[in-house]
């Protein structure tokens, strides 16, 4: 996106009304990117929103040749098709994930009391197997929180939690995202 188009956007979006001087800046802010091959003020749509005709070449919407709203417009000349197409992958995989641990938490929630004890005497016992001490977890926590250095070993025995111990199951704190990238694996 270039800063002309991204002034142009600004605050923004599909429903706010545009001042004709603003209406005037983004037009000329579209015709100066060079995936752009023409563009011209057409008429504003029933709601009264301002409208281009435009012709580009690997928008986020693809090649477009036809009537958009300004906003629309501005919004896809931010990224090339191949982009928005990887950030919708993204945010399905990231949409795929979350419905997981959802469907994680649930069945954990369903346990009786005696099966959560049980699952949490099972991962005291690996942790026993895997020779970490859990205050080793209990300074990762602490050192988190106080946003202080950690030590690799602590990050190591971290890693080995998540990965042997918890396993994409529930937890009570989503700890994992601090430390990620900080321990390979």
């Amino acid at each position: 996106m270039t800063p002309a188009i991204a002034t142009a956007i600004g605050n923004h979006t599909l429903a706010t009304a545009w001042t004709p001087a603003e209406v005037e800046a983004a037009v000329a802010a579209l015709a100066a990117h060079p995936r752009v091959d023409s563009v011209a003020r057409a008429y504003d749509d029933a709601w009264g929103r301002p409208q281009v005709r435009i012709v580009a070449r690997d928008t986020a919407r693809g090649d477009v040749d036809g009537v958009l709203p300004l906003f629309t417009a501005l919004c896809s000349m931010r990224r090339t098709h191949a982009q928005a197409v990887a950030d919708q992958e993204a945010d399905e995989r990231r949409d795929a994930a979350r419905a997981a641990v959802a469907r994680e938490e649930a069945a954990y929630r369903s346990l009786s009391r005696e099966g959560r004890e049980a699952m949490r005497q099972e991962g005291a016992a690996r942790l026993r197997e895997l020779g970490i001490e859990p205050r080793a977890l209990v300074r990762v926590c602490n050192g988190l929180a106080r946003g202080s250095y950690l030590a690799d070993a602590d990050l190591e025995a971290w890693a080995t939690y998540e990965r042997e111990v918890v396993r994409g199951r529930p937890r009570p704190m989503d700890l994992g995202r601090y430390v990620a990238g900080c321990v390979t694996a």
